[in-house]
């Protein structure tokens, strides 16, 4: 599967849990995949990086700090989330709890895809 499809399964999965996903396209996304909004229970703006990676290629602490920027680029953004087919290095995951950067590596994300379809 390219980038471009693993984006696609990640936007049917944020759906999937009731946000309204839209892709911001190839080439022109600056960082950003997709945003994901819903308006139920609250207002909430997601702002996701798909990562469609090997096993062995990990999330670093440098791609942390260049996501956690994302929220500048748009307003009212609640959060901003990486969605991975790997992993995290250990430094890029606690910088990513000082940022408040959310990761869904590839075994939450295999558990979110069973419960979802």
């Amino acid at each position: 599967m390219n980038g471009y499809k693993f984006e696609e399964v990640v936007k049917e999965l944020f759906e999937e849990l009731d946000y309204n996903v839209e892709m911001t396209g190839k080439g022109s996304d600056n960082g950003i995949d997709l945003i994901a909004t819903k308006n139920k229970p609250f207002n909430e703006k997601l702002l996701i990086q798909a990562k469609r990676y090997s096993k062995d290629n990990k999330i670093s602490s440098k791609e942390i700090q260049q996501y956690a920027s994302l929220k500048q680029q748009e307003k009212n953004v609640d959060g901003v989330v990486i969605v991975t087919t790997s992993n995290a290095t250990v430094n890029a995951k606690e910088l990513a709890s000082k940022l408040d950067v959310k990761i869904i590596n590839s075994e939450n994300l295999h558990e979110l895809l069973e419960e979802n379809f």
